[in-house]
Formats: C-alpha cells, sequence, structure tokens
C-alpha cells in the first residue's frame, strides 16, 4: 500500500498516454492494481485505466523470476 501511495502521489498532475513501470516485482506489484487505486484517498486518486500501462522486470532481477512473470 506504501508504493501503491507513492506511485499515485507522484502521477496526480500527470496523466501520459502511455507509462511504462519498471519495478523489481512488477509482476506481483501490478495484480489488482486497478481495483487498488480505485481505493485511495480523494486527493491523490490515479485512474490507471485512462492511459496505457506496461509493467516490466528490470534486466538485473529477470534471472530471479519465473516464465510467468
Amino acid at each position: 500500500s506504501n508504493i501503491d501511495y507513492i506511485f499515485a502521489s507522484s502521477m496526480k498532475a500527470f496523466t501520459p498516454k502511455r507509462l511504462v513501470i519498471s519495478y523489481d516485482i512488477a509482476c506481483q506489484w501490478s495484480q489488482n492494481f486497478v481495483s487498488r487505486c480505485s481505493n485511495l484517498p480523494s486527493h491523490i486518486l490515479f485512474d490507471p485505466t485512462s492511459t496505457s500501462v506496461e509493467y516490466v522486470i528490470p534486466k538485473f532481477h529477470i534471472a530471479a523470476h519465473g516464465p510467468t512473470c
């Protein structure tokens, strides 16, 4: 929930058409991200459905993840 809050706070004044999120646990963090965003406080509410979001894992961390990531 801390990362959700930090991420949404940084996006509150920015609405890109395309967004690439590079995070070492993106495969886990991206799960249910849209529904978690709807539970954020109204002053930082971020709507991930309004932009094209792609989640990627940095190359350094990819070896620790399985094929489902």
